[in-house]
């Protein structure tokens, strides 16, 4: 399986244009190349969301970055915290384009140093997927249902 798609907000790096036209390689380079900035040069002016911390609690996660930048206004951190309350946490569609991509080795061997460093598995087998709940999702998408 191969994707293709807007990669405009990838990071280019020199490698980046030798690569396949697959946007999920070429999405984890990027990651792979931020995460190298970020253990390179981070020091006490970098900071690291994980985006399941911003789900499972987004006003704490909102106070603390809202801490981390030095921003007093409480109001602010309380407005921008019920931005992601519509998340879906259905990974599944992650899972199978991962498993089905033709670069997966690849795409391990990038994804390997930086998942370790935040507490990911690479390999995905901790998402939490939902099978039945993703194909409805994509059905009713579908249809058009709400």
């Amino acid at each position: 399986m191969i994707i293709k798609g807007n990669t405009s907000f990838l990071l280019r790096t020199s490698e980046f244009s030798t690569l396949p036209d697959e946007l999920v390689l070429k999405a984890v380079v990027s990651w792979a190349a931020a995460y190298e900035s970020y253990r390179a040069f981070r020091d006490e002016h970098w900071t690291a969301l994980r985006y399941e911390e911003l789900v499972a609690d987004p006003r704490a996660t909102m106070a603390n970055l809202f801490r981390f930048l030095n921003l007093s206004d409480p109001g602010y951190a309380a407005v921008a915290s019920l931005l992601p309350r519509h998340a879906e946490k259905n990974y599944n569609f992650v899972s199978l384009t991962f498993n089905r991509n033709h670069y997966k080795r690849e795409i391990l061997t990038r994804l390997t140093p930086g998942c370790s460093a935040f507490g990911y598995k690479s390999d995905m087998s901790d998402l939490r997927i939902q099978p039945f709940t993703y194909l409805s999702t994509l059905l009713k998408r579908k249809l058009k249902i709400r």
